[in-house]
């Protein structure tokens, strides 16, 4: 999102992706300021709320625990959604469909 007086105003906003799951503000793209510069997704409180994670959150829920699920790469696997919540385990992976067709 932008300024309404571009190009005088050159402000721009990051589209919130999911909410925080310590203080329920809203995760946003960031990136970091030393280094490589790599891209992190952190809460929007900051410095109040020190949330963050490296993995790209989406707006589905955890049906077990209630918290957001991140998109993991993995080389085995692909793909998959993963509870961000360090206490839950829980893992969907997106391509079971392509599992289960391979016994037979």
């Amino acid at each position: 999102m932008s300024c309404s007086g571009f190009p005088e105003c050159t402000f721009t906003k990051s589209v919130p992706l999911a909410k925080c799951p310590k203080c329920g503000g809203d995760i946003i793209p960031r990136v970091s300021t030393r280094g490589r510069r790599k891209k992190f997704y952190g809460c929007s409180n900051y410095p109040e709320c020190d949330f963050m994670t490296l993995y790209k959150p989406t707006n589905a829920t955890c049906p077990q625990c209630g918290w957001f699920l991140v998109e993991k790469y993995d080389k085995k696997t692909g793909v998959h959604k993963a509870c961000i919540n360090p206490d839950c385990n829980y893992l969907h992976s997106s391509d079971e469909s392509k599992e289960d067709k391979g016994g037979e």
